[in-house]
C-alpha cells in the first residue's frame, strides 16, 4: 500500500511574491528517491515572459532548489 500524505509545507519565495505577477498551469509532480520534482509552465506577468519552472523539493522540511528553465520554443 503507498502512502500518500502532505509531511510538511513549504513556501517558495521565488513564486510568493505578488509583485512578480507569476502563475502556473499545467502542474507536474514527481516522486523520486529523494523528494518531490514539481514542473509548471509560468507565465511572469511584470516581464510579459512565458517560460517553466522547477521545484526539487528534498525530504528534510525546508530544503528545496528553485530553478526557472528557458522559454520554449514551439
Amino acid at each position: 500500500m503507498i502512502r500518500r500524505e502532505s509531511i510538511f509545507t513549504l513556501s517558495v519565495p521565488e513564486l510568493n511574491n505578488d509583485y512578480a505577477d507569476i502563475s502556473l498551469e499545467k502542474l507536474r509532480c514527481e516522486a523520486t528517491k529523494t523528494g518531490v520534482t514539481v514542473r509548471a509552465e509560468a507565465d511572469f506577468g511584470q516581464e510579459s515572459k512565458q517560460g517553466a519552472i522547477e521545484v526539487v523539493l528534498s525530504q528534510s522540511p525546508g530544503q528545496y532548489r528553485f530553478r526557472r528553465l528557458p522559454q520554449r520554443r514551439d
